[in-house]
């Protein structure tokens, strides 16, 4: 830790308990963001005087219950709901010495890729205002790129991290579905069943922060990068256009990785199979309580859904139809994921079809689909933002998000997967690679700090 650290962490802990709660967001945002700054000049130490992120601060998805203060998923029911214990990862992170600033804010229930809250409103894109952060952690990525948080602890279930870090430019970790204790988590609520692909994981500003803090809150130490040329897989057979952005920075990241020496090789993926897959078990467990006339009714708009395999998946899914055939779909799936790992070191994909977009108000009628523009294409809604991050949530693998670069002044990340089980192997290899991409540019977050942020008085 660097000299005064103790002073200034004592500093945090005062202005959690009083400038967060003395003074509207909009008046503290700036005296905080320069607090931080001061409280965290240097990368996240593990070896705190009093726990391995002792100081540091951090916020917490508002998904997360967390003793006295609000925990209310952004579902208007649970508006005044203040819980006496903590949910298992806020506690980790509490005795981990971290120093939690606040809850951020997600769409309702987790249910959506953007972040348009009923209880908070909608949280805005750090590049521009405009578009969406992404969801269903949009506010943390919104925290962690503008520096008003050092990390968010976050979940994910079909690209909830995954899908704000990209469209902010920050990293994020969806770690393995059994890496991490969810109990406290909302969704699900009154005690339900566990949500099936529900994992932990949070978003930092970097590779160095995600290694930092998953040693903190999962017991396990870091390991250093890989040596050697790497081997990575290019993940293909998404029957989806991707938007120039995404191409281009796509492009990009493979030229930069092959300067590095890396090796890339095609790696095939069924992506209808894996989207059956996930559309079935995601709502299977739904499909009991329906009435008869109701799972007909969705059967029926699964058969004039045929150009929108993924929302088709979860229609019929949920008319309790696909059951059996997708649990045979996502065997299928890690089976082949499995195949590619073991010749290459990780598997490269994108995010999503877009890069962030404008925020689009629900539809008029209940299950009305959208589309989004994806170049001279218009791409269903459901496909373009989650048809890349399904089929690793089906799988269980753990997922690294790291930014690629600016491309026309946005964000646009890339998926790196990993084995299943070997989180700290694949931080490390995205240490490395993340190391590759700040040869060719400054860190986006700091890009977004010196372009963005108001000069002290």
């Amino acid at each position: 830790m660097s000299d005064g650290f103790d002073q200034l962490a004592t500093l945090a802990r005062v202005a959690n308990d009083r400038l967060l709660h003395a003074r509207p967001m909009a008046a503290r945002q700036p005296a905080l963001a320069r607090l931080i700054a001061l409280v965290t000049p240097a990368p996240l130490e593990t070896d705190g005087p009093d726990g391995p992120l002792f100081g540091v601060p951090v916020t917490v998805k508002d998904s997360y219950e967390t003793a006295g203060l609000r925990s209310t998923a952004s579902h208007p029911p649970l508006t005044d709901h203040v819980p006496a214990c903590d949910a298992a990862l806020v506690a980790r992170l509490r005795d981990s010495g971290a120093v939690i600033l606040g809850k951020t804010n997600l769409s309702q229930l987790c249910g959506d890729i953007q972040c348009m809250s009923p209880v908070f409103g909608t949280a805005l894109n750090p590049w521009d205002n405009a578009l969406t952060p992404g969801g269903s952690s949009g506010g943390g990525a919104a925290a962690v790129v503008t520096g008003l948080s050092r990390l968010d602890l976050g979940s994910d279930l079909a690209g909830s991290l995954r899908i704000p870090a990209a469209f902010c430019g920050v990293t994020a970790l969806k770690a393995g579905p059994d890496v991490f204790d969810m109990t406290g988590h909302l969704p699900p609520l009154d005690g339900g069943a566990r949500i099936p692909f529900l994992s932990g994981g949070f978003i930092t500003r970097d590779s160095t922060d995600l290694a930092a803090a998953f040693a903190a809150l999962s017991g396990r130490p870091a390991v250093p990068a890989p040596a050697g040329s790497l081997r990575l897989g290019l993940v293909t057979g998404a029957p989806l256009p991707l938007c120039p952005r995404t191409t281009e920075a796509m492009r990009r990241a493979v030229e930069w990785l092959a300067e590095d020496g890396a090796l890339t090789q095609p790696a095939p993926l069924d992506f209808q199979t894996a989207w059956r897959g996930y559309g079935g078990l995601i709502m299977a467990s739904a499909a009991p309580y329906l009435r008869g006339w109701q799972r007909l009714a969705l059967r029926l708009l699964a058969l004039a859904a045929p150009r929108r395999p993924l929302r088709r998946a979860m229609l019929r899914g949920l008319a309790g139809q696909l059951r059996k055939m997708a649990e045979t779909a996502r065997e299928t799936t890690i089976t082949a994921i499995d195949r590619h790992l073991e010749t290459t070191d990780a598997l490269l994909s994108p995010v999503t079809a877009v890069t962030a977009f404008a925020h689009l108000p629900p539809p008029r009628l209940p299950l009305m689909q959208r589309s989004i523009p994806a170049g001279k294409h218009r791409v269903p809604y459901q496909e373009a933002t989650t048809g890349f991050t399904v089929p690793f949530s089906l799988s269980g693998h753990p997922v690294v998000v790291l930014p690629v670069d600016l491309v026309d002044g946005l964000p646009v990340g890339l998926q790196i997967i990993g084995s299943r089980g070997d989180e700290t192997g694949l931080i490390a290899l995205a240490n490395r690679i993340e190391a590759v991409f700040d040869r060719h540019r400054p860190p986006l977050w700091q890009q977004w700090q010196t372009r963005f942020s108001p000069s002290d008085p």
